[in-house]
């Protein structure tokens, strides 16, 4: 798989105004006195189009431009005056700035000046490119099924009229796929200044063929662009090792400025988080009537990674999918930084907006494009998925000319689709969905009439108050809706539907009333009420349809929303473990349920090292373990220890959690690869055997605490699959994570986790995938919330030693729905109900069993623990809560959960407070 990745090259964000940018200070640190270098110099003063709304084009281009040539005119004056100590210079007024080439003593001359804001050298941008297999696609390629732009050529729009342009490599125009659809003169060569377009890299030829390439429903063969009857310009600010100067990128920038593109594909960026280089240019081209489309980077999958200027508000930053419509490992993720401009509200697009990037996801994972030669290859990366909504852009407008930038972004953000496994959207993986060109293209207002579109859903009066539909819930749905048309849409009556056997609309209707265009209103003060079932599964979709009838037409839009959060969606990280050895191997991981620790085991060495169990993973030092290369390690809550096994001594070692110090042994029945234990804190030890020869069958023993043990096959078989083991105590279940190589053992092909369950073991039928990048190692289930922490080793064959923890199948309430049936004291009750001064809780054991029981409120919020997890006794047990001193708080009035768990499942009983 193909990897483009931008590597930095600014250390950090911009400085105080009149200074030299830090990267420049390094650089200038060590410069012979006599020697020049090219600066890039930004000015403190800069043009605002957005104070001339209604002036043309051309009016604008001659403000931009008179504007930078009176606020440099001292600058260039001081300029002049020093002769041929300057040299290559040039003005900017696309931001306004100047470059030019000179010494030290002047760059700092220059740079303490109170015009100017700061100055920085003329740095580099690479685009890092591993190109896959040369291969003819199919027609239409599967990027353009999925994002429905082959409907949108049956309804007859194919992006014609309309012009769109990118800033890349250069591209191939005689290239069969273009069908001559370059405009002649549409072309500018920052690099070499070719006056005839080229590419001799290959990077924006594909770029632009997921564009505009192909005919749509013509004869021609293959179709792999968006918008196939759109033509095109495009500038060169990238050479042929995909390496750009600033300067280069600048004066690209500048020339769009000047020509008639509506909007243009940036395949590239910055992997400085921060900086702002590039901002002046996105809002200038955006008041220009440009929409700017960034690529948001490839330096995912950890969080805070999507680079500039794709995470920019002003900019539709894109994520890159796969054909299963997984968020691709390499893709970045916001948020965007927390700092201003970024927190500035006035840039925001969306009220919500708040920092998520990406906005939207598309194809960008073995796409097939055009290269130069007349071939096809597949490519992958953000810089795949940008052209798709860049050729989205141009079907919209078609449509519409005269769509601004606001409704463009919203029109793609609101009508995208949203895969169950990304949910809940938005968010910093998918941004708010995966492109879908034909539910936008539905959504565009034309003519002389309105046109009402969905802008928001929001989920209220939810039992447990998250926002969010959960099994159980009854909750209201709020929808926001605009007139996006050009007249008024009379007496409209809203008729909520849906089509889920998991959802009862109670309340299926509200008057909207008469919506002027350009207004917005919701229906707020009644929201529709609905009902999830209680049986309904965790990340469950649920499909909507709100008809909007007014006097003009009926309008009917769609929009879905997920069920709680499906097993396998991330809660957070992938984190990095501090103070994890760089050298080390991480594997398994165990929860010590006393101590509120997580153990780690480092496969290269000796040592089990303790973090936090929260999302800090806070570093607490290290314990000695009995073996190197530790495999798996799970905890016993019955005393308080630990099991551990390892692939040297192929061993199971029994161990205190403080010293690590041996207390018994045995050999682990699992004896050629092993590599997961897992213990149920009751009867059974069960082991995984990885097997050391590739495609021998996985093997899997349940043992007891002596040894003793019975072997099955593994339920799950592939190529070096089996990894470690944890037990679910509320599934009251095995899960095993699972990494599958290719037949050659290699190559990671993909990773998940299974559940299984029974003697045999067998498999539940649950299990989720995960990142396909992720070689995930080891597995433990959190009690507290009844998800898993996953350990990474690697991603896409880099060390990272780093953990993430996701849903699990599992929660121990969900919904806080009251269910007394799944546990095995009896006679469990609440008492009084409601409770004034104390809430008794009975309940009677056939033999002893460890319990625990725990109070939450209605939003799921833990109050207090009345009896931390150890063995009780057989027969009748009573405890008391005291409502009057819950440590050291009186209780508020509300409704509270009482929850017994035990290793066999959990039970939970409903109370009132009414003190």
């Amino acid at each position: 798989m193909q990897k483009t990745m931008l590597i930095m090259v600014l250390i950090s964000g911009l400085a105080a105004a009149g200074i030299i940018h830090p990267q420049l200070a390094e650089i200038l640190a060590e410069l012979p006195a006599s020697e020049k270098i090219q600066v890039i110099v930004h000015l403190v003063e800069q043009a605002d189009l957005a104070l001339m709304p209604t002036a043309t084009k051309p009016e604008k281009l001659q403000y931009l431009q008179d504007f930078s040539q009176a606020s440099q005119k001292d600058l260039v004056k001081y300029l002049e005056s020093l002769g041929d100590r300057i040299e290559n210079f040039q003005p900017y007024w696309i931001f306004n700035g100047v470059t030019f080439k000179t010494t030290r003593d002047i760059i700092e001359n220059v740079a303490r000046r109170i015009d100017v804001d700061y100055v920085i050298d003329d740095f580099t941008i690479q685009l890092d490119i591993n190109k896959g297999e040369e291969v003819m696609p199919l027609a239409p390629t599967w990027p353009i099924t999925i994002i429905r732009a082959h409907l949108c050529w049956n309804d007859g729009f194919t992006g014609a009229g309309i012009i769109v342009g990118n800033m890349d490599t250069g591209v191939a125009v005689n290239h069969t796929a273009f069908g001559g659809r370059w405009v002649p003169g549409g072309w500018y060569d920052a690099v070499n200044g070719n006056s005839t377009p080229y590419d001799d890299h290959g990077h924006g030829t594909h770029t632009m063929g997921s564009i505009c390439g192909g005919d749509g429903n013509g004869p021609f063969d293959p179709d792999i662009g968006v918008a196939p009857g759109a033509n095109f310009i495009a500038a060169k600010c990238f050479n042929s090792a995909g390496s750009g100067q600033a300067t280069w990128i600048h004066n690209s920038f500048q020339w769009f400025a000047g020509q008639n593109a509506n909007v243009v594909c940036n395949s590239w960026g910055n992997n400085n988080q921060t900086t702002l280089e590039f901002w002046n240019n996105c809002i200038n081209w955006r008041n220009l009537g440009i929409v700017p489309v960034f690529a948001n980077g490839n330096a995912g999958p950890g969080a805070g990674t999507a680079g500039t200027p794709g995470n920019f508000p002003t900019v539709t930053g894109v994520g890159a999918t796969d054909s299963g419509d997984n968020i691709a490992s390499f893709s970045s993720r916001g948020p965007a930084p927390n700092q201003s401009p970024w927190t500035d509200t006035q840039y925001w697009e969306r009220p919500n907006w708040n920092r998520t990037k990406p906005d939207i996801s598309a194809p960008g994972v073995n796409v097939s494009s055009a290269v130069p030669g007349g071939g096809y290859q597949q490519m992958s990366g953000t810089s795949m998925a940008a052209p798709h909504v860049t050729g989205a852009v141009a079907l919209l407008l078609q449509k519409n000319p005269n769509l601004d930038y606001n409704t463009i972004y919203n029109i793609l953000l609101d009508n995208a689709d949203r895969p169950s496994q990304g949910a809940p959207y938005p968010n910093n993986n998918y941004g708010w969905g995966r492109l879908n060109c034909y539910a936008a293209l539905n959504a565009v207002p034309v003519g002389n009439k309105p046109n009402v579109v969905l802008r928001a859903t929001t989920v209220v009066n939810d039992n447990n108050g998250n926002g969010r539909l959960d099994p159980g819930e009854t909750a209201g749905i709020v929808n926001r809706i605009r007139n996006t048309g050009n007249q008024a849409a009379t007496n409209i009556q809203g008729t909520l539907r849906t089509s889920s056997t998991h959802i009862t609309i109670t309340d299926s209707t509200y008057f909207f009333g008469t919506l002027a265009a350009g207004d917005s209103t919701t229906n707020s003060p009644d929201p529709f009420d609905v009902s999830v079932h209680a049986s309904t599964p965790p990340g469950i979709v649920a499909e909507f349809q709100l008809v909007l009838a007014a006097a003009e037409t009926t309008w009917v839009r769609s929009f879905s929303l997920s069920i709680g959060l499906a097993p396998g969606t991330i809660i957070w990280g992938p984190k990095s473990l501090p103070g994890f050895p760089s050298s080390g191997f991480l594997y398994g991981i165990a929860y010590d349920q006393v101590g509120d620790r997580i153990f780690v085991c480092n496969a290269y060495g000796r040592s089990l090292r303790i973090y936090s169990s929260d999302s800090f993973v806070t570093s607490h030092g290290t314990i000695t373990a009995p073996d190197t290369l530790l495999a798996d390690i799970s905890y016993s809550y019955y005393d308080d220890r630990f099991y551990v096994t390892g692939f040297n001594q192929r061993r199971i070692w029994k161990i205190n959690k403080a010293t690590g110090a041996v207390l018994r042994q045995f050999a682990n029945p699992a004896n050629d690869y092993p590599v997961g234990i897992a213990y149920d804190n009751n009867v059974s030890i069960w082991c995984a055997d990885r097997r050391t020869t590739l495609g021998a069958t996985q093997l899997m023993y349940v043992s007891d605490t002596l040894g003793n043990a019975s072997q099955y096959n593994s339920p799950n078989q592939g190529y070096y699959n089996s990894r470690c083991l944890a037990y679910d105590t509320v599934g009251r279940s095995y899960v095993q994570v699972q990494t599958w190589f290719n037949s050659s053992g290699t190559t990671l092909d993909s990773a998940g986790v299974i559940e299984i369950r029974g003697i045999p073991p067998a498999p539940t039928g649950r299990r989720f995938l995960l990142n396909p990048g992720w070689n995930i190692r080891g597995i433990e289930f959190d009690p507290r919330d009844g998800n898993y922490w996953i350990t990474i080793p690697q991603i896409s064959g880099t060390w990272v030693q780093q953990i993430v923890k996701v849903r699990g199948f599992h929660q121990p309430m969900l919904g806080l729905q009251e269910n007394r049936g799944s546990v095995s004291p009896l006679n469990f009750s609440v008492y009084p109900n409601p409770a004034i001064d104390r809430v008794n809780i009975a309940f009677s054991l056939q033999h002893k069993e460890p319990i625990e029981i725990a109070i939450y409120d209605v939003s799921g919020r833990l109050v207090n623990i009345l009896q931390k997890r150890t063995n009780v006794e057989s027969g009748a047990h009573r405890y008391e809560w005291t409502l009057g001193d819950n440590n050291g708080v009186a209780v508020p009035n509300g409704v509270y959960f009482v929850l017994l768990s035990t290793d066999h499942g959990n039970s939970a009983v409903k109370t009132i407070v009414t003190r």
